[in-house]
């Protein structure tokens, strides 16, 4: 479903092969944002009701499922563990935007 969702996204986009890269690495960004409040201790509802917010036009589905990603992993306390899970959700999530974006 998440890859689903990204790959309608994206061909809604229209991106070309240079701006794909641009699309995916802001794409990881938001990821990276998603993952780190959540290992801060954000709260689901919290989250959502963000993604709803008028402010918030460009959102979607998409970052709704990636917030749904995110809640999937587990929380940890340790700060080191938290930075790397961070970084691997977002790399994860770019690698999954080039990947769709290649195919």
């Amino acid at each position: 479903m998440k890859k689903a969702i990204l790959s309608i996204a994206i061909a809604i986009m229209g991106v070309t092969s240079a701006q794909a890269q641009v699309n995916c690495e802001k794409f990881g960004f938001m990821a990276k944002n998603i993952m780190a409040a959540r290992q801060s201790g954000a709260a689901l509802p919290d989250m959502l009701k963000i993604l709803d917010s008028p402010n918030i036009t460009t959102a979607g589905p998409l970052a709704r499922a990636v917030v749904m990603e995110a809640f999937d992993q587990p929380r940890y306390n340790t700060a080191s563990v938290q930075q790397r899970t961070i970084n691997e959700f977002a790399n994860q999530q770019m690698l999954m935007c080039m990947k769709t974006l290649n195919q």
